[in-house]
């Protein structure tokens, strides 16, 4: 395992989006509910259904997790990098409040 830092923090994430950075966010909770994140063009793909919708995911830009459960984020931040391959992928922590 190297030393790579795979998390992004609403801050870092909201200058990459006042950059207009070429980015790709994926909401990855189970409940549309409180699926109400305060950023633009976001993907929603339950972290249930992930793994089977990887074709989904871009390759070629940052792609950013964000769900209410930074642990579950992580994981599958992790699964995607080491085991499909895909070093891309990053997990938001302190997601915003009252999301």
């Amino acid at each position: 395992m190297d030393n790579r830092n795979d998390s992004l923090t609403h801050h870092q994430l909201s200058l990459k989006i006042n950059y207009q950075e070429s980015i790709q966010i994926i909401d990855i909770t189970e409940d549309l509910a409180w699926a109400d994140l305060p950023y633009p063009n976001i993907l929603h793909v339950p972290a249930s259904k992930l793994l089977e919708l990887t074709d989904q995911i871009q390759q070629d830009i940052p792609v950013i997790l964000v769900d209410k459960d930074e642990q579950r984020s992580r994981k599958l931040c992790m699964l995607l990098n080491e085991e499909y391959g895909f070093g891309n992928i990053y997990y938001l922590t302190e997601v915003p409040e009252g999301s």
